[in-house]
């Protein structure tokens, strides 16, 4: 027989809060979370939400921000909601093949009306140029369909 040694160790628990939501449309809201784990590359961060009246999705996930104190910052627009009805939101890790997911529920009720917002840049960077123009990724958001 041939035996090893044993190693332990221990990592810090994976902490998650969910934030108040923002931008609040008739079918799209701004769910938003931080997030402190141990690992930022190999981990997914999201979020998962469900009507009140009772289905739930499965975690849909998005790239975090990571904070100058190590924690990482996430922000999802979902836009498949449906006019003025409520929902609830929680901030998912998934880390190692198990998702983990906060213990409580941020609640909030889509408008009935459309409700505008300025538009409102993020995430915009070059990949690459093409017959002198530049490419830019990335995206918007705005509180109207139109």
């Amino acid at each position: 027989m041939v035996y090893g040694s044993t190693l332990v160790f221990m990592t810090k628990a994976i902490s998650l809060i969910t934030e108040p939501v923002s931008n609040i449309s008739n079918r799209s809201a701004t769910m938003n979370g931080t997030i402190d784990c141990d690992s930022y590359s190999s981990a997914e961060f999201g979020f998962q939400w469900k009507q009140m009246s009772g289905w739930e999705s499965e975690p849909a996930f998005t790239k975090g921000v990571k904070n100058d104190d190590g924690t990482i910052s996430v922000a999802l627009v979902n836009g498949m909601l449906e006019p003025n009805t409520d929902y609830q939101y929680r901030v998912a890790v998934r880390y190692l093949g198990k998702v983990y997911s906060a213990s409580d529920w941020v609640t909030f009720r889509t408008e009935l009306e459309y409700v505008y917002y300025p538009a409102s840049v993020y995430t915009i960077f070059r990949t690459d140029r093409e017959n002198n123009a530049l490419v830019l990724c990335g995206y918007y958001v705005a509180g109207s369909e139109s």
